[in-house]
């Protein structure tokens, strides 16, 4: 042994043993975590016993108060009542301060699955709230929710595809493992089925609404499809005076939907001032956006990107943005 140094010759007997038998557990460990029925099992296990064997049918959301209505033999609805609907704890927290503090007149959420944002906030009186979820199948759960929330007159759900036009008929496809993996793209691997849909621009939901002092706020979760219904709310965000929206940004699943991850990036830049949200790291505003910077600030070192972006007319709502982080 030299200074701090430790060699092999230098370890108890039997410790190195020891050390790769840890280090067999911990891989087996995280090969089950990554299988799915592994998963379903533990999950299944967690909710019987935080249930017992009748589960509820909804969540209460702490910020609004309201019940969040779910259909609990699917799979998606499980995670949500096995975490209370607590998840995506930063993202919560920008969604609830930039309500709060901007007073919006118009919120839009895309890709809405059972509203977990959709209800989970109160909302100014004069404010159009618009949920736009395309999975026919959760259209019940929706407008249940809907009808029970404070502010039910202002709240709009809307079942279709999010996009650049209204009126058009394309195909959505459908996850028969998790509602939240639903997507736009197109999916021709097992476990998927398809399903009809007519497509719905967000600038013609909002057409009438005087925006032109106001602020908007909007979620898109669409797995890939975020071009596409950016493009749909182009004059939307133009007449708006402030503008906060969150996005998952996913190079794979743009590139899927026929986007060039890379032009989409600088297309947002022309528009937006960009922070990037990265897992466990604190949000960075971005001067330059490429994805070599995503990159970066994720520390991936593969080709793909996947974080979450938040959109900001002006560079000062960034402090809206840290405070949510510090929240």
């Amino acid at each position: 042994m030299t200074g701090n140094s430790v060699s092999v010759k230098d370890l108890p007997e039997g410790a190195e043993v020891c050390g790769e038998r840890q280090s067999v557990q911990g891989a087996l460990k995280a090969w089950l975590r990554r299988q799915p029925k592994v998963r379903w099992m533990a999950a299944e296990y967690r909710l019987r016993r935080k249930y017992g064997f009748r589960l509820p049918d909804h969540v209460v959301l702490p910020n609004s108060g309201a019940p969040m209505f779910l259909d609990r033999t699917e799979q998606r609805a499980r995670q949500l009542l096995l975490g209370d609907a607590t998840g995506q704890g930063l993202l919560k927290n920008i969604w609830h301060l930039a309500i709060s503090r901007l007073q919006p007149c118009v919120v839009v959420d895309v890709g809405a699955n059972y509203g977990e944002f959709l209800f989970g906030e109160r909302y100014p009186a004069d404010c159009r709230v618009i949920g736009i979820e395309a999975n026919a199948a959760l259209e019940q759960w929706l407008r249940r929710s809907r009808e029970h929330h404070p502010d039910r007159d202002r709240i709009i759900v809307e079942t279709a595809i999010a996009a650049e036009s209204s009126g058009e008929s394309r195909s959505f496809f459908l996850s028969t493992y998790s509602s939240g993996r639903s997507s736009a793209i197109e999916r021709n691997d097992g476990g998927w089925k398809r399903q009809d849909c007519t497509t719905v621009a967000v600038d013609d939901l909002a057409a009438d609404v005087d925006v032109a002092d106001r602020s908007v706020v909007f979620k898109i979760d669409v797995e890939g499809y975020e071009s596409q219904v950016l493009a749909g709310m182009r004059n939307l965000v133009s007449r708006a005076r402030t503008v906060l929206g969150i996005i998952e940004f996913n190079s794979a699943f743009i590139e899927e939907a026929g986007c060039c991850p890379a032009e989409f990036l600088q297309d947002l830049a022309g528009t937006f001032r960009i922070a990037a949200l990265a897992r466990r790291r604190p949000p960075v505003l971005l001067d330059n956006p490429s994805l070599d910077v995503l990159r970066q600030v994720t520390g991936s070192s593969g080709d793909d990107v996947e974080l979450d972006l938040v959109l900001l007319s002006d560079a000062d709502q960034f402090a809206l943005v840290m405070e949510g982080f510090s929240g």
